[in-house]
C-alpha cells in the first residue's frame, strides 16, 4: 500500500469512529504513519481529503448496478438493489459510518456531489420508471 491509501484509509477510519471536528490532520499524520508535510503533498487540506474518500466511497458504491438485469420487473429490481446496497454497507460498515456523518455536509463540495449524482443515476431511472409504471 502507497503512502496516499495509507492516509486515505487512516483517515476514513479516524473520521468514521470520531468524526469530522474530532479528527485533527496531525491524528491522521500519525495514525498512517507519516508526516503532516507527506498528507499535504496529496491532499491541500482536511476538506479536500474528505472529498475524495466520499467520491471513491461514490464509485465504489456505484459498482453496485454492474450486474443488474433491466429487463426484470421493477420490484425485483428495487429489491436486489436494496439487498445489494445493505450488503455493501455491511461489507464496509466504516463506508457508512462515514457517509452518515458526512451525506448533508457542506464540507462536500458541488464536484463530489455530481460524483454522489452519478453514483445513484441508476436508482433515480428506477424510480422514474416505477411512477410511470404504477
Amino acid at each position: 500500500m502507497n503512502k496516499k491509501e495509507s492516509i486515505i484509509l487512516s483517515a476514513l477510519q479516524l473520521l468514521a469512529e470520531k468524526g469530522v471536528h474530532n479528527t485533527p490532520m496531525s491524528a491522521i499524520a500519525k495514525a498512517s504513519g507519516t508526516g503532516m508535510g507527506t498528507i499535504y503533498n496529496y491532499f491541500p487540506n482536511k476538506d479536500a481529503l474528505i472529498n475524495d474518500i466520499y467520491t471513491r466511497i461514490k464509485n465504489e458504491e456505484k459498482e453496485v448496478f454492474l450486474n443488474f438485469e433491466s429487463d426484470n420487473p421493477i420490484k425485483t429490481q428495487f429489491e436486489n438493489y436494496f439487498t445489494s446496497i445493505i450488503a455493501f454497507f455491511v461489507q464496509n460498515s466504516t463506508y457508512f459510518q462515514f457517509m452518515e456523518q458526512l451525506q448533508a455536509s457542506p464540507i462536500i463540495t458541488l464536484e463530489s456531489k455530481e460524483v454522489g449524482k452519478v453514483a445513484v443515476a441508476q436508482v433515480v431511472e428506477l424510480l422514474e420508471k416505477g411512477k410511470q409504471d404504477r
